[in-house]
């Protein structure tokens, strides 16, 4: 039996709806509290991020289940089919991949759309919630190649994103290493003549929990990170477990010219 992940439980007067991950899908079980019977399994949903919240709605079924997870209460909201919407009590609540990557790319939609241009179909783009202590909450990006025959699915790690537009710790400004003179009068003029593209560079860079420096290249400064790209293979398919395999590389993020 798939292993399942519950991302939300709500329940109300008449009706419980659980949104859940089973086998790498995203689906829908609805339970019928006055008739005590799950009148809905293992049905798929979509994903809507809203104002008010995330939004799951079953994509097959002769009746819609629409489940509202309110984004500042501990409340939620069931409405199936056109009959009045009930409001219940969110008794779990773990934000789907696909609720994380619809807020993710409200707030960054041109890095989003980067992540997605370097995760194209048939491969799949997962973006994981998760929070280190004393930091704001962030998504880790994951692209996963078809499940094989054997159930197992490789992939790349892509980044890392904010989940709040204000995350101060994110992006660290560039720092040189006490003696290094040519880093720190590169530094002094890009902060003086280009603070913009060093700051996209610091915020590139951050995305792949990188280490930002300089090299030189044909009349211009060419702004590089290093960081560890990480292979990823998961043996049964559950996104649970996984192992990495990092690797050094180094990119370029940005450059400058040098003055004439």
């Amino acid at each position: 039996m798939a292993q399942e992940t519950t991302f939300a439980l709500c329940e109300a007067a008449n009706y419980t709806v659980r949104v859940y991950s089973s086998s790498g899908q995203t689906l829908m079980r609805a339970y019928d509290r006055q008739q005590n019977v799950v009148w809905m399994n293992q049905t798929p949903v979509s994903t809507e991020t809203i104002p008010q919240g995330t939004v799951y709605t079953n994509t097959r079924g002769e009746q819609t289940v629409k489940l509202l997870v309110n984004s500042t209460t501990d409340n939620c909201t069931i409405q199936v089919g056109t009959r009045s919407p009930q409001t219940g009590q969110l008794l779990s609540y773990s934000p789907s991949p696909e609720a994380t990557l619809a807020q993710v790319r409200q707030l960054y939609p041109e890095q989003v759309a980067k992540l997605e241009a370097d995760c194209r179909p048939p491969e799949t783009l997962i973006a994981q919630p998760y929070q280190n202590s004393g930091q704001p909450q962030r998504a880790s990006f994951l692209c996963w190649s078809p499940t094989e025959a054997n159930g197992s699915r490789s992939g790349q790690w892509l980044g890392t994103l904010p989940l709040t537009a204000n995350d101060p710790t994110f992006a660290k400004p560039m720092t040189c290493s006490a003696g290094d003179s040519q880093c720190q009068a590169n530094l002094s003029l890009i902060q003086a003549r280009y603070p913009q593209q060093l700051q996209q560079a610091e915020f590139a860079c951050a995305m792949k929990n990188g280490t930002l420096f300089f090299a030189s290249a044909p009349q211009a400064i060419d702004m590089r990170c290093g960081y560890f790209a990480t292979s990823l293979y998961d043996e049964n398919g559950d996104g649970q477990g996984y192992l990495e395999q990092p690797t050094g590389v180094d990119i370029s993020v940005g450059t400058v010219p040098l003055p004439g």
